[in-house]
């Protein structure tokens, strides 16, 4: 007859003092490093998320050249385009800042819309619109 170890491990391991507490080695590593991975993606995940969100989006930043306030109507049709996700108006600077999708329009085809709609502006900065918010005064 053969020997088998597991007829008598539980003897022998009683014997040589060998005892099993807690959780092995292998599984609280594993739950260690899920712990860090996960901690890690709850700070991560939502400012990629931002990131991909808004990456076509850019700010296009026009100043009427007359001195006044910008027309409502010219604005109101303009938030209305294809492409042109806000349009801010800034009277006491007399700017007007439109947040556009660069995939479908640029700001030369908005300049152009204002200038068929009768309104006077220049454009004065092309800037990435995550920037903007980041570097934008509370």
């Amino acid at each position: 007859m053969p020997y088998d170890p597991e007829k008598y491990r539980a003897k022998r391991e009683r014997v040589l003092g060998v005892r099993r507490r807690g959780v092995g080695f292998g599984t609280l590593a594993a739950a260690v490093t899920c712990l860090i991975l996960g901690g890690l993606a709850t700070l991560v995940l939502p400012q990629t998320i931002a990131a991909l969100q808004t990456r076509h989006l850019e700010d296009a930043i026009f100043r009427v050249t007359v001195q006044g306030l910008w027309p409502d109507e010219p604005v109101r049709i303009l938030a209305a385009q294809p492409g042109v996700r806000s349009v801010r108006s800034e009277p006491e600077r007399g700017r007007l800042v439109v947040t556009l999708d660069s995939s479908t329009t640029d700001p030369n085809r908005v300049d152009a819309f204002l200038h068929s709609q009768g309104v006077e502006a220049i454009l004065l900065n092309r800037v990435g619109h995550a920037g903007r918010e980041h570097n934008r005064e509370p």
